[in-house]
C-alpha cells in the first residue's frame, strides 16, 4: 500500500516558526544536507509515569517501515512500504522545521523550555545521513517547543501508519 499526504506540505509551511527560533542556535549544523538523508527514527520511550504506549519507528529512503512495539503499544503484524515520494515529503518537512538547527534536547534550551509541565510524553527523532546523525529529544512538557516539530513527529507516525500519540489506526 502506498501513501502520500498533502498534509505534509501544509505542516512543512508551519516550520517557518521553528526556523526563526532555531536560527542562531549555538549548536546549529549549517552543513546538514537533508537530501542525503537515508533514514529516520521516531521513538516514544517507555515512561512508567505516562500512560502512552512506547514504540520505535524506522523509515528508510527505500520505503521500508519498521515498527518495534514497547510496553502498552499495540502489536502489529505488518507495515506497508512507503512510496519514495512520501520519504521525500518527510525530508522536506524536516528541512522546513530546520531540524538540524534545533537543540539536541529541547528541555535544556530556555528559549523552548523556560519551565516544565510534568507527566508529558517524550519523543526522540533521529535523522540519519551516511556520515552523521542529528537527534532531537522533545519533552512535550516544554510549553514553547515549535509546533512545527510536533507536526513533524505526527507526520512521521502517520507515514508509518501509526496514529499520533500512540493510538493505533
Amino acid at each position: 500500500m502506498v501513501r502520500v499526504w498533502p498534509l505534509f506540505a501544509v505542516s512543512a509551511a508551519l516550520g517557518v516558526t521553528a526556523v526563526g527560533l532555531a536560527q542562531g542556535s549555538p549548536r546549529s549544523v549549517p552543513d546538514f544536507d537533508y537530501r542525503r538523508m537515508d533514514s529516520l527514527v521516531l521513538e516514544r520511550p517507555h515512561d512508567p509515569y505516562n500512560w502512552q504506549p512506547s514504540y520505535r519507528l524506522t523509515i528508510t529512503r527505500a520505503g521500508e517501515v519498521r515498527y518495534v512495539p514497547g510496553p502498552r503499544a499495540p502489536r502489529r503484524a505488518t507495515t506497508a512500504p512507503l512510496a519514495p515520494e512520501a520519504f521525500q515529503i518527510l525530508i522536506a518537512h524536516a528541512e522546513g522545521v530546520a531540524f538540524a538547527q534545533l537543540p539536541d534536547t529541547i528541555m535544556r534550551d530556555p528559549r523552548f523550555c523556560p519551565f516544565v509541565r510534568s507527566d508529558a510524553a517524550t519523543v526522540i527523532v533521529v535523522l540519519y545521513l551516511p556520515d552523521r546523525a542529528k537527534r532531537v529529544v522533545n519533552y512535550h512538557g516544554c510549553p514553547w517547543t515549535p509546533a512545527a516539530l510536533r507536526d513533524f513527529e505526527e507526520a512521521i507516525e502517520r507515514a508509518a501508519g501509526v496514529e499520533p500519540y500512540g493510538r493505533p489506526r
